[in-house]
């Protein structure tokens, strides 16, 4: 009623038990298949739904990888990245049925690798790669935000469809200094909110240059970086 867009997340990371990863992945494809229902009679709002490319989903819903597999293990990587395309491909095909816009999220560093690979693999798939309402995120409080940046552009061109990048600072800093801290290694993400925002503005300007193969979100409670990226549109 005010016009404003939405996006919705079932919260809770690394499931504990098989039986939990298939729960998500049924609460995921129930969501998918109950709100385009509930939405469908809403008034059209031109400022939300209409862009140059067509028309933008109403519905919106943000996935976290690690809650659909339990036994996500970095030293099985392959294992893992298969477990996981197995359950997100449901969910998927059942957005592309609904015109739903699935956004894959990006969670702890550990994880990186495997979700930048899983989007890249999957997104690619032939199945899946005609269709322009899949996105993912990428984090500027990394330190490697930039180059994860580059990548995602260079597997996005190979797509029949653009793909959405939503850009924001990260929610897991006090766990990744943590853990960075107790392993001996060296912090991955900014420890100055300063170099944060700054890094956030270079993406900004990397993401905007690589459209129309990368669509843009930014995702900030900064009116700074907001207006920056406003700006950049320009």
């Amino acid at each position: 009623q005010q016009g404003t867009a939405f996006t919705v997340d079932i919260l809770g990371e690394a499931a504990v038990s098989e039986n939990e990863g298939l729960e998500y992945q049924r609460r995921y494809l129930e969501l998918i298949e109950f709100l385009p229902r509930e939405t469908a009679s809403w008034p059209l709002r031109p400022g939300l739904e209409k862009s140059p490319l067509g028309l933008v989903p109403r519905v919106n819903v943000s996935v976290k990888a690690s809650s659909l597999y339990s036994q996500i293990d970095m030293m099985a990587f392959d294992d893992s990245l298969a477990l996981l395309k197995e359950r997100l491909r449901p969910i998927l095909r059942s957005a592309m049925a609904q015109g739903v816009f699935v956004n894959l999220d990006m969670e702890q560093n550990d994880y990186r690798e495997l979700f930048l690979t899983l989007a890249e693999e999957i997104f690619l798939e032939t199945g899946f790669s005609a269709y322009p309402h899949f996105g993912l995120v990428i984090q500027s409080y990394l330190k490697c935000a930039q180059e994860d940046l580059a990548r995602v552009v260079h597997f996005a061109k190979k797509r029949q469809a653009p793909l959405t990048v939503r850009l924001v600072k990260g929610a897991y800093w006090d766990h990744e200094v943590a853990l960075a801290s107790q392993r001996g290694w060296p912090i991955p993400v900014y420890t100055e909110k300063n170099d944060t925002d700054a890094n956030y503005e270079r993406c900004t300007d990397r993401l905007l240059d690589a459209y129309p193969h990368v669509l843009a979100a930014f995702g900030s409670h900064n009116v700074r970086s907001l207006a920056y990226a406003m700006t950049a549109t320009e």
